[in-house]
């Protein structure tokens, strides 16, 4: 369309493919539930297991219980920093689309490069954890969905797939794989029960492990006080009980010649190490579960042993995101072509990184120079090294040495180069 008495035209309409899209209340299965708040108890063992009977029974399952032990379950530190360090891994990942070719759609890829695609990301992966995830998406603008929401687990009854409308009632709710639900949300099966199903077991037990630690701790942490004078006596029993129990910092007593305060010490040094060695034992088993590897959490890991557990929670990792990616190629890109957000024929995968290191390049360096020159001008860039270009190579079977000296001096400045990189990432 162009403009009266202006030298220049509007964009056709047709053009213009970024899509608005209110979202139908009915279609929003959060506002059918009854919003109850589920308590929290205090958690052993044995409830645990009952709440594990509940979430398996074949013909009327409820994991209402079961979540509220979870909830209690991922209050422990260390799990807690487990959970979050994959989470973040997955959210972090460089999530791009490709078409038929493999070519990368710049235009489709930055509608995944928003904030509501890593939320969404979050939530699927943690059905990894939790067992289930059921992700409510909210109404569309600008190609983006303007909210991402996790149905509350403990309504949910995936076996039956419906979502109770009342905490405490099962088998009555709304199934939410039938109209007009099924288009606003994406449900992610993980692994059974969840990987919090065999994490509970060591997260309880080091619950009652610290609890234990913590009345020990207060028994035998500080001396036992006796107090020895007349009970025969009403004032110096009352005295030297007021003074035992008003012994705090800086405390003093005045006493008969026939009282005596004695403190009696503990015999024994190393008894924190019966409940210390099943924390870090139980800090170990839960590391191993989630992450794959202990190396990356633990500070006693020595360098050599660090990298090869590196890269097994890397690999471990990579499961996770591709779980992701696959879970929007099969269920949420079908949505989001259906409201005319994306155009078809697209497929998500994760992009490549860099994958060659400082080491690795240093090394391929120091072996090219063997039998090629190398641009002084690359050696600048890539490593911030000043050299000049080698001399002439001499003829075959003369003297080698200048050619050596070259080699070793950049061997030397390149090696010097990678340890003050690896220094300055130290601190």
């Amino acid at each position: 369309m162009k403009i009266p008495f202006l030298n220049y035209e509007l964009a056709p309409l047709k053009d213009v493919e970024n899509v608005d899209k209110a979202q139908p209340k009915s279609s929003r299965i959060t506002t059918r539930i009854v919003n109850r708040q589920l308590q929290r108890q205090k958690q052993d063992i044995q409830k645990f297991l009952n709440a594990v009977q509940s979430a398996e029974n074949v013909l009327n399952p409820d994991r209402t219980e079961l979540i509220r032990s979870y909830k209690d379950v991922v209050l422990d530190s260390h799990l807690a920093a487990a959970l979050s360090t994959v989470r973040l891994k997955v959210q972090g990942a460089k999530y791009i689309l490709v078409d038929s070719e493999g070519q990368k759609d710049e235009d489709e890829t930055k509608k995944i490069q928003t904030r509501w695609f890593r939320e969404f990301a979050g939530y699927a992966i943690d059905a990894e954890f939790w067992g289930h995830s059921l992700i409510q998406l909210g109404a569309i603008k600008n190609d983006a969905f303007t909210s991402v929401q996790l149905v509350p687990r403990e309504y949910v009854i995936p076996e039956k797939q419906l979502v109770k409308t009342n905490l405490f009632v099962r088998n009555s709710g709304q199934n939410y794989t039938v109209a007009p639900y099924k288009n606003w949300l994406v449900e992610v099966n993980g692994c059974d029960l969840g990987l919090l199903h065999k994490a509970a077991f060591w997260a309880l037990w080091k619950k009652n492990i610290v609890a234990s630690w913590s009345e020990f701790s207060e028994i035998f942490g500080a001396p036992v006080r006796i107090g020895r004078t007349d009970i025969n006596n009403p004032d110096n029993l009352k005295n030297i009980d007021r003074y035992l129990k008003e012994m705090g910092s800086a405390a003093y007593a005045v006493l008969d010649r026939e009282d005596e305060i004695e403190f009696l010490e503990t015999t024994r040094g190393d008894a924190y190490n019966v409940y210390n060695e099943f924390i870090e034992r139980a800090n170990s088993e839960m590391s191993k579960l989630i992450l794959g590897q202990t190396g990356t959490t633990d500070e006693k890991s020595f360098t050599g042993a660090a990298n090869v557990h590196a890269g097994i929670f890397d690999m471990r990792s990579m499961f996770f995101i591709q779980f992701v990616a696959d879970i929007f190629n099969e269920k949420l890109y079908s949505l989001m072509q259906l409201h005319g957000m994306i155009k078809p024929g697209l497929k998500m995968t994760i992009e490549q990184g860099e994958k060659t290191t400082e080491t690795e390049k240093q090394n391929f360096v120091i072996q090219l120079l063997n039998s090629y020159d190398i641009a002084p001008e690359w050696i600048n860039q890539e490593f911030n090294i000043p050299v000049e270009e080698m001399a002439s190579a001499p003829q075959t079977g003369g003297d080698m040495s200048g050619v050596e000296n070259k080699i070793t001096t950049v061997m030397h400045d390149v090696d010097k180069l990678y340890n003050e990189v690896l220094l300055k990432h130290k601190h």
